[in-house]
C-alpha cells in the first residue's frame, strides 16, 4: 500500500511537470499550417450549422478518414471560442491522457519501479513531447494504441472481460478513423479475444458477451462514418482497400524487405530511446531472436506483444510506397512493452539489478534534458502570430470590402491556416479565382514570386485536398501595393 502511494505521488508530480513542459511557449512554438487550419474550419462550420461531421480529414491519396478526430478536438475549440491555439491545447491534454494510460498499462504488466521508469521515458520522450505540442491527427495514434494494449492487459491480467473488451473496441474505433493502416487493429482485436477464450475457457455466453460488447461499442464509435459509407456504397473504403491491394511496379526483393524491416524497427525504437540508434542488420537479428527466446519463457501476453510488433513492422516492410514516420506511430507502445519485458528479465538477477536501474535513470535524465532543451531553446515558429498579423492588416486595409485571397509562398501545402484566421475574424476571403476587385496575396518566404518572377503567379491549394491544379493569378490586371509584416509580405491588388 505504501509503495502504491509513492507511485501515485510520483505520477502526479510527473503529470504536473509534463503539463508545464508541454504548455510552455506553446503559442509561439506550435505549428499552425494548412492541416491545422482545415480542422478549425471544419469544426467551426459544423458547430455553426449544428450538424454532426460524417467524415474527417483526407489522406494523401484523397480518401476521407472518419470524423473521430474532429470530435476529439471540438470541445477545446468550442470552449475557447475557436482560438487558433486551442487545437494545441487539445493535443497537450491527450498527451497527458497518454501518460496516465501508459502508467496504468505498465503497472499491470511490470513491477512498480519498472512501471515508473517506463512512464518517465514515455512522458519525457523528446519526439513525444514535440508531437504533443501541435495539432495533427497522427499525433493521437500512440495514445489510443496504448489504450488498446491496456485493454489487452486488463483481459489477460485481471480477466475483467467487460472493461477489457470496451477498451479494445473504444480504442480500435478511434484508431481506424485516425489512419488507415490502423485497420489492422480490427483483426488484431479478434485474435486477442480468441486467444483469451482459448486460454481461460470462459463459458460460451461470456465469449458471446465479449464479442457483443466489442461489436456494439465499435459500431457506436464509427456510426457517423458508417452512415456516410452506407450512403455512398462504401466507395471511400473500397478505394482504400483497392489501392492497398493493387500491385504497382516491380516485385520487391527479399533484401529490400529485410532492409525496410531494419529501418522501420530502428525508427520505432528511436521514438522510445532518447539517444540515437543505428543498429546494423546482424545486431538487430540477434536482438529479435534473443527477445523471442526471452518472451517464450514468460506468458502468452508477452509473446502476443512481441509478435504484434514484428507483424506490424513486417506488414509495412512490404509496402512499396514511402513509409513516413507517422505511419509507424501505432507500433510505439508495443516497443515500450517489449523493452519493459527485457528490463525485468535482465534485472531479475540481484547482482545486475542496480546497474539496470542506474541505466534507466540515465536514460530518463537524458530524456528530460533533451525535452527541456527542445521546449526552451528551439526558436519560436510564431505561426499563429503570423496569421493573426496578416488578418489584422487585411482588416485594417480593406475593412468590409470583399476580396479574393491566395498564398504565394509558404512551407504549408495549402492556405487554409489563413482562411481559418479570416473566418474566425468574420472576414469573408474568397478563392483567388473569384471576381472581386480586390486581391490579397501572402508570401511567407524570403523569395516572393510576385516580386521576383513577373506578373503571373501560381498560388497554393485552397481546398482540403488538391490534385496538383493550383490557381494562377495575373497581376498585370491589378494595381498593386506591398506591405511588409516581420517575415511576411502581403500584396494588395485592386483592379
Amino acid at each position: 500500500m505504501r509503495q502504491m502511494s509513492i507511485s501515485t505521488i510520483l505520477i502526479i508530480i510527473l503529470l504536473l511537470v509534463s503539463f508545464v513542459l508541454r504548455l510552455s511557449h506553446i503559442k509561439e512554438a506550435t505549428e499552425f499550417f494548412g492541416d491545422q487550419g482545415r480542422t478549425v474550419i471544419h469544426v467551426y462550420d459544423a458547430w455553426q450549422a449544428k450538424t454532426i461531421p460524417l467524415v474527417g480529414p483526407t489522406v494523401l491519396s484523397g480518401q476521407y478518414l472518419g470524423p473521430a478526430y474532429y470530435f476529439l478536438i471540438a470541445p477545446f475549440l468550442i470552449m475557447t471560442r475557436f482560438d487558433l491555439v486551442s487545437g494545441a491545447y487539445a493535443t497537450v491534454f491527450y498527451g497527458l491522457v497518454g501518460i496516465v494510460v501508459a502508467f496504468l498499462t505498465f503497472r499491470l504488466l511490470f513491477t512498480s519501479v519498472v512501471a515508473i521508469f517506463l512512464t518517465m521515458l514515455w512522458a519525457f520522450n523528446p519526439m513525444g513531447v514535440a508531437s504533443d505540442r501541435f495539432l495533427w491527427e497522427p499525433n493521437l495514434v500512440s495514445v489510443f494504441a496504448m489504450m488498446f494494449i491496456l485493454g489487452v492487459a486488463v483481459l489477460f491480467r485481471t480477466k475483467k472481460w467487460l472493461l477489457g473488451s470496451v477498451l479494445l473496441s473504444l480504442s480500435t474505433g478511434i484508431l481506424v478513423q485516425l489512419h488507415y493502416p490502423n485497420l489492422l487493429f480490427v483483426p488484431l482485436s479478434g485474435v486477442v479475444i480468441f486467444i483469451f477464450w482459448y486460454i481461460h475457457r470462459p463459458r460460451w455466453f461470456i465469449l458471446i458477451r465479449i464479442i457483443g460488447v466489442w461489436g456494439l461499442t465499435f459500431v457506436i464509435m464509427i456510426l457517423p462514418f458508417l452512415y456516410y459509407e452506407l450512403a455512398h456504397n462504401f466507395e471511400n473504403l473500397g478505394s482504400v482497400i483497392t489501392q492497398f491491394l493493387q500491385p504497382t511496379g516491380l516485385p520487391m526483393g527479399k533484401r529490400q524487405i529485410v532492409f525496410n524491416f531494419i529501418d522501420y524497427a530502428n525508427r520505432v525504437m528511436g521514438r522510445v530511446s532518447p539517444v540515437s540508434l543505428g543498429i546494423p542488420i546482424g545486431a538487430m537479428s540477434i536482438i529479435f531472436l534473443t527477445t523471442l527466446w526471452v518472451l517464450l519463457k514468460r506468458d502468452v501476453f508477452s509473446i502476443l506483444m512481441f509478435l504484434s510488433f514484428v507483424c506490424g513492422v513486417g506488414a509495412l516492410s512490404l509496402y512499396k510506397g514511402v513509409v513516413y514516420d507517422h505511419y509507424l506511430y501505432f507500433l510505439t507502445p508495443t516497443a515500450y512493452i517489449v523493452i519493459g519485458h527485457w528490463i525485468e528479465v535482465i534485472g531479475a538477477r540481484q547482482s545486475i539489478k542496480p546497474f539496470v536501474y542506474i541505466g534507466l535513470f540515465v536514460l530518463c535524465a537524458i530524456s528530460v534534458y533533451r525535452s527541456v532543451g527542445l521546449v526552451y531553446t528551439t526558436p519560436p515558429r510564431n505561426d499563429i502570430g503570423r496569421v493573426r498579423a496578416v488578418v489584422d492588416v487585411v482588416k485594417k486595409e480593406l475593412g468590409n470590402e470583399a476580396f479574393s485571397f491566395g498564398l504565394a509562398a509558404s512551407p504549408s501545402f495549402s492556405d487554409l491556416h489563413y482562411r481559418a484566421g479570416f473566418k474566425m475574424a468574420r472576414i469573408n476571403a474568397e478563392k483567388i479565382t473569384g471576381s472581386d476587385n480586390h486581391i490579397v496575396l501572402v508570401c511567407e518566404s524570403n523569395v516572393c514570386p510576385f516580386i521576383d518572377h513577373g506578373d503571373k503567379i501560381q498560388t497554393f491549394c485552397n481546398e482540403d485536398h488538391c490534385k496538383g491544379d493550383y490557381p494562377i493569378v495575373d497581376l498585370y490586371k491589378y494595381k498593386t501595393r506591398v506591405v511588409k509584416i516581420d517575415d511576411v509580405i502581403v500584396l494588395f491588388g485592386i483592379q
